[in-house]
């Protein structure tokens, strides 16, 4: 094996970097897959109002070779630190505030 990532390198990410090493794993998938990077969005923007989605790659004709991109629609939700998914948590990514009854986000629908 040529390194061996933890959990613990994983959490000391700041945001910034959460998202580059994304962008770079994506790539590397498409480059191997033979996808073409302009069908790939991961922008660096990371504050910005996005409907739960941090980047995506559109109209993949077929899966990564390493499973991070598939066929057709891919979206990515980046989270940073020492984030734990507690139902609040998932609830605030996933669904509209101003809804009175649940419903998800625009783009999460999608």
């Amino acid at each position: 094996m040529l390194f061996e990532v933890s959990s613990r390198n994983l959490s000391d990410l700041t945001p910034d970097k959460s998202v580059e090493l994304i962008r770079k794993l994506v790539w590397a998938d498409a480059t191997a897959s033979g996808i073409g990077r302009n069908l790939i969005n991961i922008p660096t923007a990371i504050t910005v109002k996005d409907d739960g989605i941090d980047g995506e790659v559109t109209q993949a004709e077929k899966n990564g070779r390493y499973g991070i991109i598939k066929k057709g629609l891919t979206r990515y939700q980046i989270k940073s630190g020492n984030f734990r998914a507690h139902d609040s948590d998932i609830d605030s990514i996933l669904l509209k505030k101003s809804s009175s009854k649940p419903e998800l986000k625009d783009r999460i629908k999608s």
